[in-house]
């Protein structure tokens, strides 16, 4: 838990403020990709620094329940329409979505707080977690 804060924290320290962007939410697709419309275009956005359980390609039944819970609780956290700062850190290889830390309106970090809350752990690039082990 305090490597998750440590890492996010630096993460926004790392993403000037300088360089956000404000955006609305458009759609939560799961619990670590989101669109967004920022300077009038929807943009496909995968949040930096967390990983959550897959929804599209679940490797169990337990991981797709698990992405269904991380998914609905970045869904009430950024409901359509709701007003975020992005902080782009990059683009991911495989999808070419923008990789970025975003703000929630009351200010903190949304990959921190899906981290803290249980729904996902710090992510770093490279081999993504298996959530099938049961050990989440």
């Amino acid at each position: 838990m305090r490597e998750a804060r440590i890492l996010c924290a630096t993460l926004l320290l790392l993403a000037s403020p300088a360089l956000a962007e404000p955006a609305r939410i458009a759609h939560v697709v799961d619990g670590d990709s989101v669109h967004v419309t920022m300077r009038g275009e929807r943009v496909k956005v995968r949040v930096a620094a967390v990983d959550t359980p897959e929804i599209s390609h679940p490797l169990c039944p337990a991981e797709l329940a698990r992405g269904i819970a991380a998914r609905d609780f970045v869904r009430a956290l950024l409901p359509v329409g709701a007003e975020v700062d992005v902080r782009p850190t990059g683009r991911t290889e495989k999808y070419g979505r923008l990789l970025a830390a975003i703000v929630l309106p009351d200010g903190r970090d949304l990959a921190t707080t899906v981290i803290v809350a249980g729904h996902g752990v710090p992510y770093r690039g490279g081999r993504r977690r298996g959530w099938c082990d049961g050990s989440q």
